[in-house]
């Protein structure tokens, strides 16, 4: 509920269809299961990355990526304790855990932009958060505008497997000690 918050008070961007939002993901197969490294060496190429963006409600605005070896970078551009650079570091397991998300909201095979095009029901003056994945050799990069709700309720964020997993994504590297508690 707390990274619900997070991403919540987080802003929006023109989610128009253009080139910068197309996916990277020429060669992805619908059926790629990353979960298979759970019992084998990670790929060297793996790269989780997570981005907020900026509207009117001052959120918290920041990059952060996850290396194979567990290395964390997040960058604080605005409205964060921690401004600029900061490194952190998680496990393989927490590595691990993060691909089996990855594997339950079925990442490839969701479209790579979320927003007035294709959201059952949608609210202004939200967040966009961009999430992408790159592991041996395959790449993929969506962009979910945080206004996109189911069409029965507006307290569910739509798709909500893509919702959860951007929160996994923050709750795993402990996003809070850089941004600070939010209000």
């Amino acid at each position: 509920m707390l990274a619900m918050f997070y991403f919540g008070c987080n802003s929006v961007q023109n989610n128009n269809s253009d080139s910068s939002n197309k996916n990277i993901s020429s060669n992805i197969s619908n059926n790629v299961k990353i979960g298979d490294y759970q019992n084998q060496p990670l790929p060297k190429d793996l790269l989780i990355t997570l981005e907020t963006t900026d509207f009117w409600d001052n959120p918290a605005v920041y990059k952060l990526s996850i290396k194979a070896d567990g290395s964390v970078i997040f960058e604080g551009i605005k409205n964060t304790e921690t401004k600029g650079i900061a490194e952190g570091k998680i496990s393989d397991d927490k590595i691990r855990e993060l691909l089996r998300e990855f594997d339950s909201a079925d990442y490839f095979n969701l479209q790579d932009n979320y927003g007035s095009d294709n959201c059952p029901s949608m609210a202004t003056d939200h967040s966009t958060v961009i999430t992408s994945i790159q592991i041996a050799d395959k790449k993929k990069r969506i962009s979910h505008y945080l206004g996109c709700f189911e069409k029965s309720s507006i307290y569910n964020r739509f798709p909500p497997k893509l919702y959860e997993l951007e929160n996994k994504i923050a709750e795993t590297v402990e996003v809070r000690r850089w941004i600070g508690e939010r209000k």
